[in-house]
């Protein structure tokens, strides 16, 4: 089973979602992990195909209420998408976010490094990338241990901080969605990756840095199949196998999400 664990639905195209699902029957991609700033709409595509959308709630973290995050649960969502948060993910103003989202055992998918700009002359003042470093997840990882959390992008490009996260903390996984996979070269993240090998210091260590991983396209329906390629490639690179890229494709998502696996 493959899963994409993270796509952004457009709610302005409603046709989008049966793109979509073409899109993944091409690629061979089972399920989708879907969010955008329009909740009822994500709830209204994954009701209608609940066999291959899995609906996280887009909450805007310091700017709504936390109990907005046990609405969106009483109503089906999955997981909570974190983007353009007010305050910086280690302020404690956050902790009533994560602890509602921990209680509840929804996993959250947090942006963290650089946001894009696509239109330089509108202003938007609710963006700050400095609020979505990876290293500010170290807090909230260790606040709350039950919460799991996903670093979308590895904190690009800061991936050294967010590898050493994925080391450290048995809660925090990661994507490499975005531009992370264009950025850097397979020698780059098999140095990165250092702890896969067996040293003095990854011996203490149950899980190696692709059990951590797991599998995003965050790319238009035109583009998918790239980072699809890339993904594998830096797996087979780094000396792994189809068990591995089982476990990177759907295998952890699956245990994140409580989901069946076949395949």
């Amino acid at each position: 089973m493959i899963v994409d664990f993270h796509v952004h639905l457009d709610p302005k195209d409603p046709k989008s979602v049966l793109r979509l699902l073409k899109t993944d029957d091409r690629l061979g991609i089972d399920k989708s992990v879907v969010f955008c700033r329009d909740n009822d709409f994500t709830l209204k595509a994954a009701r209608a195909h609940k066999d291959r959308l899995i609906p996280f709630g887009q909450v805007e973290f310091g700017y709504e209420n936390p109990a907005k995050i046990r609405e969106l649960a009483d109503r089906g969502v999955r997981g909570i998408k974190v983007l353009h948060p007010a305050f910086p993910y280690n302020d404690p103003r956050m902790d009533p976010y994560y602890g509602t989202a921990e209680e509840l055992g929804l996993p959250i998918l947090a942006h963290t490094g650089i946001v894009s700009r696509s239109n330089p002359d509108v202003p938007n003042w609710m963006v700050d990338t400095s609020r979505m470093k990876v290293i500010f997840l170290d807090a909230p990882c260790r606040r709350f241990p039950k919460l799991t959390i996903i670093a979308a992008h590895l904190g690009n490009p800061d991936h050294e901080e967010g590898a050493m996260m994925a080391r450290w903390h048995p809660n925090f996984y990661f994507d490499l969605s975005g531009s992370s996979m264009l950025l850097r070269s397979h020698d780059y993240f098999r140095a990165l990756f250092w702890w896969d090998r067996e040293t003095r210091f990854t011996k203490k260590s149950p899980w190696k840095p692709f059990d951590k991983m797991v599998f995003g396209t965050d790319e238009p329906l035109d583009r998918m199949g790239e980072p699809m390629k890339e993904q594998r490639e830096l797996i087979e690179a780094l000396g792994h196998g189809e068990e591995t890229i089982a476990k990177v494709f759907g295998g952890t998502a699956a245990k994140i999400l409580g989901l069946k696996r076949r395949g």
